[in-house]
């Protein structure tokens, strides 16, 4: 289990940080003794808060989390599921491995994987998230049948076994 710290949480303010310490402090320390953890990510999708919280102040409160869960749990690799696979760049050298998420079209994953892979170097990568929504109702009036679901996978699975990076598939309906 790839464990997310906080999700849906955007208060990144200096006078948040102690209440922001004791949440990860305490997951951590109940679960990191835990035999499937495989690690932690820090914030869903963060680079998101780049325009209405400040992109200093997010990077900033991820750059403390991530000391404070190294400190608690020094085992287990950290990460951040950044959204866009460009923005998966900051914060690179505080990361055990480089995670990003991908919605987009399959035909421009692989353009977008190698300009990563240049800007990151060395350092491992997974697709942390992908995946076709199936989620129809007042916000999706129309929603991807299997058969568009399946093709969506199978294109960004050859993408993934052609650069050999590792993945999960993700989505939420």
């Amino acid at each position: 289990v790839l464990v997310t710290l906080f999700d849906f949480y955007g208060n990144y303010e200096l006078m948040d940080w102690t209440l922001t310490h004791r949440h990860a402090e305490t997951i951590v320390s109940r679960l990191q003794n835990h035999e499937a953890l495989l690690g932690w990510d820090l914030k869903n999708e963060p680079d998101l808060d780049f325009e209405s919280r400040g992109k200093e102040n997010v990077l900033g409160w991820l750059s403390e989390m991530a000391q404070l869960i190294k400190k608690k749990d020094r085992i287990h690799p950290i990460t951040i599921g950044w959204f866009a696979p460009e923005a998966a760049i900051n914060l690179v050298n505080q990361v055990d491995f480089v995670s990003f998420h991908y919605y987009e079209e399959p035909k421009n994953l692989k353009e977008r994987v190698a300009a990563l892979k240049e800007a990151i170097g060395e350092k491992s990568m997974v697709l942390e998230e992908y995946g076709k929504s199936s989620y129809s109702g007042i916000w999706n009036l129309f929603s991807n049948s299997k058969e568009t679901q399946a093709n969506y996978l199978a294109e960004i699975q050859t993408v993934l076994e052609e650069e050999q990076l590792p993945s999960f598939i993700w989505t939420l309906h």
